[in-house]
């Protein structure tokens, strides 16, 4: 059993490594390593040809002006990466139950009236949990589609963050949990017992394929429904959501994430 932290990592640095690795990427560079052994071998007074601090000065200041722009830039992409990480999300965490592909959902004992939802930072969420995303919010893990208050029944993603496309996509729902009324969301969801199989993460945003079944009454077999999987089922991370509320399950989290 596998479960991959939620947290984004932009950073190219460590505070312990950042100087270490931005001098090896200077002094890789033939020019900055040859200047390198030139200001050094003005401290041979045999090989000298005028003050030493003449080279190493204007060496230094070069460097010095690197170590600068690339503390602040990584400086930058950790206050975005923060930003990401501790962000609010509503979330019903359940107990999670993965084998490979196969993720079973089991809801027992929830409270039936407001679902357990809680605040959880985007860097704690799990597979397994169900999250409430609001318009214009942004997603922050793979997630399956299940529910939406839109009148429409369907919503539509932002996806320039992920593929530079500028034009919105068409998303819906599983059908089979879209039947229930939004004002029974929650507390039926604390009586469902689905079963969700999706296929192994890869990076293809372009593709998805999946079952959903859901056994409406207890120990009730026969009457399992289900429904095939597709890319409009899914809200892929760093998408955003532009109409009505809508009910993910998350599928993958952190580096399993398309």
């Amino acid at each position: 059993i596998k479960e991959f932290s939620n947290e984004q990592r932009s950073r190219k640095y460590s505070w312990w490594n950042f100087p270490c690795i931005v001098l090896y990427q200077q002094f890789r560079q033939f020019l900055n390593l040859f200047y390198l052994i030139l200001a050094l071998s003005q401290l041979w007074p045999p090989i000298a040809v005028g003050p030493a601090y003449t080279y190493i000065l204007p060496l230094a200041f070069t460097l010095s002006i690197t170590l600068l722009k690339e503390f602040l830039d990584d400086w930058k992409r950790r206050a975005k990466d923060w930003e990401i990480n501790t962000a609010g999300y509503q979330c019903t965490t359940f107990g999670n139950y993965f084998e490979d592909i196969l993720i079973i959902i089991n809801l027992p004992g929830i409270d039936p009236d407001t679902g357990a939802l809680r605040d959880v930072p985007a860097r704690d969420i799990r597979a397994g949990d169900f999250i409430l995303l609001k318009s214009n919010q942004r997603v922050p893990a793979d997630c399956l589609f299940i529910h939406t208050t839109s009148k429409s029944a369907q919503t539509y993603v932002r996806t320039d963050q992920l593929d530079g496309e500028t034009d919105w996509k068409l998303r819906k729902p599983v059908a089979l949990v879209q039947r229930i009324n939004a004002q029974e969301m929650y507390r039926r969801l604390t009586n469902l017992r689905a079963m969700c199989r999706v296929e192994s993460p890869h990076k293809d945003i372009y593709n998805f394929q999946g079952r959903f079944s859901i056994q409406p009454q207890q120990n009730n077999y026969a009457s399992i429904s289900s429904e095939g999987l597709t890319l409009e089922h899914t809200l892929w991370r760093d998408t955003v959501v532009t109409e009505g509320d809508v009910v993910g399950f998350v599928i993958f989290t952190g580096c399993e994430t398309r």
